[in-house]
């Protein structure tokens, strides 16, 4: 999961992803949001891997 969080640090949107990698595999990962998330409010993102 990759939340968006706004600048106090509460999350306003979330993508769900699932990604396999290899050992020593390096790649970029692309996460979409809903169009509802407005983007300028977003601080940071934060990634949880399970």
């Amino acid at each position: 999961m990759a939340p968006a969080l706004e600048e106090a640090g509460v999350g306003i949107g979330r993508s769900l992803l699932q990604v396999d990698f290899t050992a020593d595999d390096g790649q970029y990962v692309t996460s979409t949001f809903n169009q509802e998330l407005d983007c300028q409010l977003v601080r940071r993102y934060a990634l949880s891997l399970a």
